[in-house]
């Protein structure tokens, strides 16, 4: 009996460091997963912000994370500075999606608040009662602004600071090819980052005009509605969205889609 996903060739554009587990997943299903970051991670140009709010960490009553990335590169610098994360526990702790969850439970930490929805749309509908709380929220240096602004309609103060860059990766040089070669069965993102670097690199491969098409070749699988937004901004459809922000997700996302294909078939 063969693998539900044998010989199906699926760009991973995540990062290469998070990529690994999934990767794993889909080989054990048949799957040929291929790692080609479009998006990759790096240290903040500067911490002036970022310690500045962490040699205050106590003055705050909310930490929001609204990514893997932010968990782990925020408190690394906390661990650098040596400042006691058990200040942390006093804090109310608020997170997008279980893999963030888990990213904080590998540092000893639960949230308070989960929000289900991959978005920061998904934290604002889940948390009240938030007038006059003083929330940090650090993120990537492109991150969106949305979360803070929503969060300070709703009376909160609020410090966004830069915890990391989000840089291009180097994955399009491997990607294009293949795109070329049509033998791509499915292309993954995690992020809207990852849909604009990708698009920014076969642009500069391929050009633009050429990379629209090259991308549509093969199913696109998205980890939320935010990240399916940007791909279908680029001109490009959204064959599945995962349920939630999980490896498990995606891969059920993947295969209904399979499922439906050959149903249609």
């Amino acid at each position: 009996m063969s693998l539900p996903l044998h010989n199906r060739r699926i760009a991973l554009t995540r990062a290469a460091e998070q990529s690994a587990g999934l990767a794993v997943r889909l080989s054990e299903l048949g799957a040929l997963p291929i790692i080609c970051p479009a998006v990759g991670f790096a240290l903040p140009d500067d911490y002036v912000s970022l310690d500045q709010a962490l040699q205050r960490i106590s003055e705050y009553d909310w930490l929001f994370f609204t990514s893997a990335n932010a968990v782990r590169f925020t408190l690394e610098r906390l661990r650098q500075l040596q400042i006691d994360s058990t200040q942390l526990e006093q804090l109310d702790l608020a997170v997008v999606g279980p893999g963030t969850a888990r990213w904080l439970a590998a540092y000893g930490l639960k949230a308070r608040l989960i929000a289900e929805e991959y978005s920061a749309e998904g934290l604002l509908d889940a948390i009240e009662g938030i007038e006059q709380a003083q929330i940090l929220l650090p993120a990537s240096d492109i991150a969106r602004t949305d979360l803070a602004e929503g969060l300070r309609l709703r009376g909160a103060y609020v410090e966004q600071v830069v915890a990391y860059r989000t840089v291009e990766g180097d994955g399009c040089a491997l990607l294009a090819p293949m795109m070329r070669l049509g033998s791509l069965d499915a292309t993954i993102f995690y992020s809207p980052s990852a849909v604009r670097y990708l698009l920014k690199g076969l642009d500069r491969v391929v050009g633009l005009p050429e990379a629209i098409p090259l991308t549509n070749l093969g199913a696109i699988i998205c980890i939320g509605h935010t990240t399916a937004a940007a791909v279908q901004q680029a001109g490009l459809p959204v064959a599945a969205i995962a349920a939630e922000a999980t490896d498990d997700a995606v891969i059920t996302a993947l295969l209904q889609h399979q499922n439906q294909l050959g149903e249609n078939a």
